[in-house]
């Protein structure tokens, strides 16, 4: 990549993709009209024209090099009953010396809970991806850096936007950052778990129309993509090391778009850098638990056939649901319209992939399958429904006979699809979303407070591999959390209860520096710490698919 090159990587002309390189330059001579930005020595974005992508493209590029795409998961409950954020060390960890990275929406660094009683500001970093400019960071050639000084600078002008014009228009970045570190104002003593810490922060900006468009995401949603986050993380860990400060990284995002496995790119990059030392990595996992987006179903012989009931809402013209069975048994789908006519039947083969497009009246289906998908080794068969029929569809799934035969379908998150699309007989386990199904990352489920009750919207384990997740759960309904009106309110969510437990992490890592042990510092160690230090419910097994291994207060 050179500044010739990279308005491609904003550019609605250009389509991106993330590839596994390995420190091979070789590797992206395949790709004519194609430029990349590297990740890391291991991984990398590819941009290529976008007329290249068509309706073939997950065939021609392959499901694991197309981007997966992330929402929201904080919303306003507009209740106030709830808990204030506060210290779990009565004072003696305030996070002082650590680092909580957010990659997320940004933040209102305008906001009285991130500057200081000397009026400066306790971000140390921030990058706008959204904006462009020639001061992007170094290595990373897009979007606009800001430093701890330029926004001071800002902070003490008359417009502070006129210097550092990054803003928070969605809330969650903002939200995430005082739960985890804000500090405290007139009207409440402390909002933040470690107001002591320091913040560095990345603004995604939205996905690419294109990618939208290809996953049937509707267009008001808020979308952002892989290839972001990935370079979000990777531009945390880089200014990490580079300012000799432990980080705690914490991610609220959450996709479908997975095996929910574990085992794709984007985890396999979050497996790799978790445990570097100096690095504690969080992920939320999601809010699908109550959505009736996920349907499970083991047949074994000699019931080796099921039907799948799908209710499609009127306004959900357009979405993309993934369909993942396990290996050696293979699927065979019919698929039957509101009216009865069963308008085509996928039938397993020794095809190893497959494209298929189905047109029914004016809706029309495309089907992409894989034996045996490369990361995750399983069966996928992903349908893009484009101008769905509203009733309820149905899918008859039938095994290979004398094979016990498992299949998970997933749909879109709640953001990205309204409740009037559902699965009848739901399973609200293996809910967890991506990336919360990566191995080494502390996952974080949620849990209301003042009650101790599980909260309903909260992902559930285990992942479709049957690895333990969640890993802890933690405060998540009606956190008090500042606004983009420089108000406090009640909010819930996963990516909430994730920035309360980076607060506690930051504040174990604190603990460890003062005490010398420097051994402690990764994520592998805090998370084995957060688990010790972990409530258990007596007559409940851990680790447990919804509880995790405990949760913390």
């Amino acid at each position: 990549m050179n500044d010739r090159e990279r308005h491609k990587i904003i550019s609605e002309e250009y389509a991106d993709f993330v590839v596994e390189y390995d420190s091979d330059l070789n590797f992206f001579e395949r790709y004519q009209n194609s430029t990349y930005n590297l990740i890391n020595e291991k991984y990398a974005v590819l941009h290529i024209p976008v007329n290249y992508i068509n309706n073939n493209a997950i065939q021609e590029f392959g499901y694991h090099t197309m981007p997966k795409c992330f929402g929201l998961t904080a919303f306003i409950t507009g209740s106030v009953e709830g808990v204030k954020a506060h210290s779990v060390y009565s004072g003696e960890n305030t996070g002082k010396g650590i680092l909580i990275g957010i990659v997320d929406s940004g933040i209102d660094y305008r906001n009285p809970f991130f500057i200081k009683e000397d009026n400066t500001t306790k971000i140390e970093l921030l990058w706008d991806q959204s904006i462009d400019s020639n001061r992007y960071p170094v290595g990373f050639y897009y979007g606009t850096e800001y430093t701890e000084q330029e926004i001071n600078m800002a902070l003490q002008s008359d417009n502070p936007l006129e210097l550092v014009p990054s803003l928070d228009i969605i809330g969650e970045g903002t939200a995430m950052a005082g739960v985890a570190t804000g500090l405290s104002n007139n009207a409440i003593e402390t909002i933040g778990v470690v107001p002591g810490a320091s913040l560095a922060v990345v603004k995604l900006k939205t996905a690419k129309k294109y990618l939208v468009e290809f996953y049937g995401i509707p267009e008001q949603a808020v979308c952002y993509q892989q290839n972001d986050i990935m370079m979000g993380v990777e531009y945390l860990i880089r200014n990490a090391k580079r300012l000799g400060k432990p980080v705690v990284i914490c991610l609220g995002l959450s996709s479908s778009q997975s095996s929910h496995k574990g085992e794709d790119i984007m985890s396999n990059y979050f497996n790799e850098n978790a445990n570097q030392a100096g690095i504690c990595m969080l992920m939320a996992s999601g809010n699908e638990g109550d959505q009736m987006h996920h349907y499970y179903k083991s047949l074994i012989p000699p019931n080796t056939t099921d039907i799948v009931y799908l209710h499609v809402g009127r306004e959900d013209k357009n979405f993309t649901a993934e369909m993942w069975g396990f290996l050696p048994s293979l699927l065979n789908v019919m698929i039957i319209a509101p009216d009865g006519t069963q308008i085509y039947e996928i039938r397993a083969d020794f095809s190893s992939q497959r494209n298929i497009s189905v047109t029914y009246l004016e809706t029309v289906i495309y089907i992409d399958s894989y034996n045996s998908e490369k990361y995750s080794e399983q069966q996928l068969i992903m349908f893009r429904f484009r101008n769905m029929q509203e009733g309820i569809w149905r899918f008859v799934v039938s095994g290979t006979l004398n094979l016990r035969s498992e299949f998970h379908i997933w749909l879109p998150i709640r953001n990205f699809i309204t409740e009037e699309t559902y699965f009848f007989n739901a399973d609200p386990f293996t809910t967890i979303s991506a990336p919360g199904n990566a191995q080494f990352p502390i996952t974080v489920n949620s849990y209301e407070p003042v009650n101790i009750n599980l909260a309903p919207f909260t992902g559930r384990g285990f992942t479709s591999a049957n690895f333990p997740k969640p890993t802890i759960t933690a405060p998540g309904v009606n956190l008090l959390a500042p606004t983009l009106f420089n108000t406090v309110a009640p909010i819930s969510g996963s990516s909430l209860s994730t920035a309360y437990t980076a607060g506690i992490c930051a504040g174990l890592l604190e603990e460890s520096i003062r005490r010398k042990e420097r051994s402690i510092l990764n994520t592998s160690t805090v998370k084995n710490a957060l688990l010790i230090k972990a409530t258990r419910q007596k007559n409940t097994i851990y680790p447990n698919p919804e509880w995790g291994y405990g949760y913390i207060q």
